[in-house]
């Protein structure tokens, strides 16, 4: 199962003094989702109220995900629940979010899968790894990349000189210089042919062959095709955005321009938003292209839970569908 690393007296102290703070204060809605704030160089975590669900502690946060959500005690990581419980003691050289009922765990110079008790489901031996999509985890050993099981076990060993995380059931892979994509069992569906692409969302996957940018299929037929796109980015509820002429819009499912390019970049959306840059500042577009929320904010991230992350300067806030701000960006 692994050695797990021993917990410092210093840690410990530490530790004893964040469950303190945390145990029975505000979870106004410990059911919902939580989202990680910093103030005052803690870390905490608010509801999507903006209320304060665990009070500003850790020194460091990522976000929930399956109950459990990574959190730095002094320079180690481990898990609390929405309550601010303890859940996972702070003993990993770092901690990832959850997904598929592992997460990703850093012990010294090695990557292992921990489960929700903290135990290593498997041990850490890899120099590098994703999260768990669709049952299987790329892992790098020897500078070569694979896949491997919720047991651990290779499915596909590894010899990829990339790959990225499976989504809808296929992985893209780099062998030598071209990309293709490999279902879960490791097989080829779609030959390495292409320079470059990503992976496949709503069934399709941008690619760049070399002279064109466009869009295949899960069988790698092209369904989208158009000279003028110099880049493209993943379908998200039927829209994607692309980049002509220097200037980013956003298609629809048949490739077709539904807003005119005339950002200067564009994120993915989610729920019915998606951020845009216009001379160096961030705002947000409904799928129609209108500017719903006006471009203000020095970076964004796409709306999750009700929420998106906003950064004034070096001070990192949270805003609603409406841009109304719910939690002031602070430090």
């Amino acid at each position: 199962m692994g050695v797990r690393p021993v917990l410092p007296p210093s840690c410990a102290l530490v530790l004893a003094c964040v469950a303190g703070v945390v145990t029975g204060l505000l979870a106004a809605s410990a059911s919902g989702t939580l989202f990680p704030i910093v103030s005052g160089g803690k870390y905490g975590f608010i509801d999507v109220r903006g209320h304060v669900a665990l009070r500003p502690a850790f020194a460091d946060a990522g976000e929930f995900s399956e109950s459990l959500a990574p959190v730095k005690v002094a320079s180690h990581w481990g898990y609390v629940d929405a309550q601010g419980r303890v859940a996972i003691r702070p003993v990993f050289d770092f901690a990832g979010t959850f997904a598929e009922g592992l997460a990703l765990a850093l012990d010294g110079d090695r990557f292992g899968f921990i489960d929700v008790r903290g135990e290593w489901a498997i041990p850490p031996r890899f120099t590098s790894a994703g999260d768990f999509h669709d049952g299987r985890a790329r892992v790098e050993m020897a500078g070569r990349w694979g896949f491997i099981d919720r047991a651990g076990t290779a499915v596909v060993e590894p010899q990829f000189d990339s790959a990225y995380d499976f989504s809808e059931g296929l992985a893209a892979v780099r062998a030598g210089t071209r990309w293709g994509f490999v279902d879960t069992a490791g097989a080829f569906v779609i030959p390495p042919r292409f320079v470059d692409t990503y992976r496949f969302s709503e069934g399709k996957a941008w690619v760049y062959s070399g002279d064109a940018i466009g869009y295949v299929d899960r069988t790698g037929a092209v369904v989208i095709r158009n000279p003028e796109f110099q880049e493209a980015g993943i379908f998200s509820g039927g829209l994607a955005w692309v980049r002509v002429r220097d200037k980013y819009g956003i298609i629809d499912a048949s490739g077709t321009l539904v807003v005119a390019p005339r950002f200067d970049l564009v994120l993915p959306f989610t729920e019915e938003l998606a951020g845009v840059n216009v001379d160096g500042k961030w705002g947000f577009v409904d799928r129609g292209g209108r500017l719903v929320i006006a471009c203000q904010y020095d970076l964004v991230q796409p709306f999750k839970g009700g929420l998106a992350q906003v950064t004034v300067g070096d001070r990192r806030g949270y805003i609603d569908g409406r841009g109304e701000t719910v939690w002031a960006p602070s430090r």
